[in-house]
């Protein structure tokens, strides 16, 4: 039964890419960039308008696949989803082990739900990978409790993905030590010498010394990373204060459905840590550990944006569905008030239905808008007319920084001979000119507001030629 599941859910996944052709985002497009750049054997070069973050883990896997030179970008995808199947095994697994494999399957039957997850997946976003190396981590402690080396191994790894991953680590660090300390709490494992947690401490230290150094070498900056995503998240608008960080807590842990997964989902984990006490402690930790993460992002000037706010949406997920079977396996008073909990879920989620198909209706929208947007600049910029400018013409005036990396990867350019028209103070004089057209809105598809938009980067150029068009582009030259 298990195993008609899983398959199940990844021929809808496979079919679904197949049938709607998903594009990595624009951080994940920047590595593919930067990624090739290493595998030539180049530096990643950092010095981009609106340079996303630089992740090191994620810029080794992209100078992998850059090996599959044009196709990376559909084995980025794919690798992808697989992640994503991956990710909810081991929700599957981590909830099993815990508490039920009743709760477990309708955890995961929840996280199905969540169209913003599968969105990350399909963009071929880090937040996919980084989120199964730090739920496989849990895995392998709960297996084996203190086993120490294989979960921080998992979530070193982690933290060349996202500095979030270095407070996990730790924090586990500081749990396998705790025993020394406290030796008559008679934790679950093995104890742990003072010599072994002396030992783990460099899988701890390597992760951050390895992004400064990294910083270091290629910018010039230790600080690189934070300062870089500072700047841009103030560019972009993203900064909030504290107290609208705090703010913004519910919506951003429902995810999609924030009112299912973030009242729902709290209720549940709170009937969850009340009856299961002891044995709800790593998912608790793994939430409290998201949200103090969360909270020092927004202090430090950082995006405050859900993606930060992920470990405890996935966790409320789980409240959600001990909210709804948790009374299973109890009995008397506790079962009774756990199956009224179960009925008013039912109810909110009933109430809720009609979200639930809007949300998917504006995610099929925006994957059909996606796919078109950028099957769209893959077969303009192959077109004829175009193919033969782009060999002589310079610039590319791409209309928003998002176009940039795409093009740069398809047509392997430097990133001086592509340029987004928002960063020029006045319009171009020659270059090839890529518009969008009216089939895609370009305000709502991209991060740049009104205020950032100017003449030159909706309207064809003076003295430019027309050249090509399909229904997402337009492409004018000046050569």
């Amino acid at each position: 039964m298990q195993l008609a599941f899983w398959t199940v859910v990844t021929a809808a996944l496979v079919a679904f890419v197949i049938a709607r052709r998903p594009y990595p985002n624009y951080d994940s497009y920047y590595a593919l960039v930067w990624g090739r750049e290493i595998a030539r054997g180049h530096l990643p070069d950092y010095a981009v308008f609106r340079t996303p973050t630089p992740h090191p883990l994620f810029n080794a896997y992209t100078a992998v696949l850059s090996i599959a030179g044009a196709r990376a970008v559909r084995v980025m995808t794919m690798l992808s989803v697989g992640m994503y199947v991956t990710l909810l095994l081991g929700v599957y697994r981590m909830v099993r082990l815990k508490i039920s494999p009743v709760v477990a399957f309708v955890a995961v039957l929840v996280l199905l739900t969540r169209t913003d997850l599968l969105a990350f997946a399909l963009r071929s976003m880090l937040d996919i990978p980084f989120l199964n190396l730090i739920v496989w981590a849990v895995v392998l402690e709960l297996k084996r409790p203190r086993r120490g080396v294989a979960p921080l191994v998992l979530l070193g790894l982690a933290g060349l993905l996202r500095p979030e991953a270095w407070i996990l680590s730790g924090l586990y660090w500081l749990w396998l030590g705790v025993a020394i300390v406290r030796p008559r709490l008679h934790l679950p494992g093995g104890d742990v010498s003072r010599a072994r947690l002396a030992s783990l401490m460099p899988l701890v230290a390597l992760p951050p010394i390895i992004w400064i150094s990294l910083d270091w070498w290629i910018a010039k900056d230790p600080l690189y990373s934070f300062v870089s995503t500072r700047d841009v998240a103030g560019a972009l608008g993203r900064q909030k204060s504290l107290l609208e960080s705090i703010a913004l807590i519910p919506r951003f842990v429902g995810g999609s459905e924030p009112v299912v997964n973030a009242l729902v989902g709290t209720l549940g984990l709170v009937l969850a840590l009340y009856l299961l006490r002891s044995r709800m402690f790593m998912l608790v930790a793994l939430a409290l550990s998201g949200l103090l993460t969360y909270l020092l992002i927004a202090v430090g000037g950082l995006s405050v944006i859900e993606r930060y706010l992920l470990l405890p949406s996935l966790v409320a997920c789980i409240g959600v569905a001990f909210a709804l079977t948790g009374w299973m396996q109890l009995t008397g008073q506790p079962r009774r008030a756990a199956i009224g909990l179960a009925v008013a879920s039912l109810v909110v989620i009933g109430v809720r239905l009609p979200a639930y198909a809007s949300t998917i209706r504006e995610f099929n929208g925006e994957s059909r808008q996606t796919s078109s947007r950028f099957a769209g600049i893959e077969s303009i910029l192959t077109a004829a007319p175009v193919a033969a400018d782009a060999r002589r013409c310079r610039p590319f005036l791409a209309p928003t920084h998002e176009a940039v990396p795409v093009i740069r990867y398809q047509l392997d350019l430097a990133k001086d001979e592509v340029v987004a028209s928002t960063q020029l103070s006045r319009a171009a004089t020659h270059g090839l000119q890529l518009l969008q057209t009216g089939y895609l809105d370009p305000i709502s598809l991209t991060s740049i507001s009104h205020v950032q938009r100017k003449p030159w980067t909706v309207f064809p150029l003076t003295n430019f030629t027309y050249r090509a068009e399909n229904d997402a582009w337009i492409v004018y030259a000046k050569c």
